[in-house]
């Protein structure tokens, strides 16, 4: 048989369940063969043991055949099947005896073998251009390029360090930056942070779109006193389902009748009674009052009618602030 491919080694994939790796390059027995399992990191274990870690198939009709492990490579390993041969001639031929053509291919088979091996070796080995005006590499040619090395292996330790600090000034430096906003609504109020364009021109804009909202033609009171609790205490009047989310303070229209009687407004949860807004009747009659109240983050305020006789209170929300 022909040898025809020009490689001796193969690699596979493991996947902790495949146990069966196959190689495409001719072996004469299954000790021709070196096995081993790599790990993610390129740590090698091996060469494995023959019919104990693993056993082989050789194709009796082509070149290669197959490699079964006991246990099936995980899926962090790789599979390193390669051919080894002796370098060594053990065909000898008998003085005026026939001609023993299969061991003569063979033999001719088994040096091709050995030639590839030398080349994947050679391969892997450090090697100097064509065009290299060195013949050889010894006695002081091996100094020169002792020395070479040795200066090389001093730049690059030169170089690492430089790195090094490099990257310690620009992690100090990063360190140094200040931290980048994106909050639309600079709720952060940090010196720490750079708040991005599109981060100012949000906040810019939400604050240019922030006026008055006319709530428009109202098709009736939105609170009446049936609804209401007149007894000299506060409690709260929520707006939710009127006003829109992020609403900060309503206009409200409140029309009154009474004897001497009022009531007051104030953003829901404050507990003292200096910052509201009074609402109160005179002699009687029908009083109206539009005021400001603010409201908390969930749209409510705040209202404390007296324990008084009572004919009317219709509250009314005009429009609001965001």
């Amino acid at each position: 048989m022909s040898i025809s491919n020009q490689t001796n080694k193969v690699f596979g994939t493991g996947n902790g369940i495949t146990k069966n790796f196959d190689f495409d390059f001719k072996i004469f027995n299954a000790s021709d063969l070196e096995v081993y399992l790599v790990a993610v990191d390129g740590t090698a274990t091996g060469p494995l043991t023959l019919n104990i870690d693993y056993t082989v198939y050789i194709n009796p009709v082509a070149e290669g055949g197959t490699v079964s492990f006991t246990v099936a490579p995980s899926s962090v390993q790789k599979t390193f099947i390669r051919r080894i041969e002796p370098y060594t001639q053990s065909l000898v031929l008998a003085t005026e005896g026939g001609l023993p053509a299969k061991q003569i291919e063979n033999q001719l088979d088994l040096q091709m073998m050995t030639i590839i091996q030398l080349s994947e070796a050679v391969d892997r080995c450090i090697q100097l251009p064509v065009t290299s005006v060195i013949s050889s590499v010894i006695t002081s040619v091996d100094t020169n390029l002792a020395n070479a090395a040795a200066a090389s292996a001093a730049a690059a330790v030169s170089s690492a360090s430089a790195a090094a600090a490099s990257a310690s000034a620009a992690a100090a430096s990063a360190a140094s930056i200040p931290a980048v906003d994106t909050d639309g609504t600079l709720a952060a109020n940090s010196n720490s942070k750079i708040a991005t364009q599109k981060a100012v021109k949000t906040y810019a804009d939400t604050k240019l779109s922030s006026g008055f909202t006319d709530r428009g033609d109202a098709t009736g009171y939105d609170f009446i006193l049936s609804g209401l609790t007149t007894n000299g205490s506060y409690y709260p009047l929520d707006l939710s389902s009127i006003v829109p989310v992020g609403t900060k303070a309503v206009l409200l229209n409140v029309r009154i009748t009474g004897t001497s009687a009022n009531i007051e407004f104030s953003q829901n949860g404050n507990s003292n009674d200096y910052n509201t807004a009074l609402c109160y009747t005179v002699g009687g009659g029908a009083m109206s009052y539009d005021i400001v109240v603010a409201c908390d983050i969930l749209r409510r305020i705040r209202y404390n009618a007296t324990n008084s006789t009572w004919s009317a209170i219709n509250i009314t929300i005009r429009g609001w602030w965001f």
